[in-house]
């Protein structure tokens, strides 16, 4: 099969480079309250690589992805462009599948930078591609 291969290659890749792109100044947090997110953008010409595993499990079967791959690059100071991707295996029942995960790239702009009086604003729309799994015949 082609597709595991592949993406096993991609994996040692990433996992080789990761390190060094890795070696960055520490990242500011732009407000104490940002949760989820900053307004923040990566920095000109800056990559952040990052790799995931995840499982999960239910009675009627489970769901495992690996790898998955993600990456950030910064284009200007207001703003950067961002994808992930990753590889799954579906068990349900006497259904099994596996296939290339939920997928997405997107582009992350500033619109209000950071002051002594405001917080940041940044907005990042996206385009991604959902997986689904095959429906079992109803009987």
């Amino acid at each position: 099969m082609k597709i595991p291969r592949i993406v096993t290659l991609l994996s040692l890749v990433l996992a080789a480079t990761a390190y060094g792109f890795a070696q960055a100044p520490e990242h500011r947090i732009s407000a104490p309250l940002a949760f989820f997110d900053d307004a923040d953008v990566m920095a000109p010409g800056m990559m952040n690589v990052s790799t995931d595993f995840g499982y999960g499990r239910v009675e009627a079967g489970h769901d495992t992805s690996f790898p998955g791959g993600y990456a950030t690059l910064g284009l200007t100071n207001r703003m950067h462009f961002s994808g992930g991707t990753g590889y799954v295996r579906s068990v349900f029942e006497d259904i099994g599948v596996n296939g290339i995960s939920d997928t997405y790239v997107g582009l992350k702009f500033v619109l209000l930078t950071e002051t002594d009086h405001r917080p940041g604003c940044s907005v990042r729309p996206a385009c991604m591609t959902i997986r689904s799994l095959p429906r079992a015949p109803i009987s």
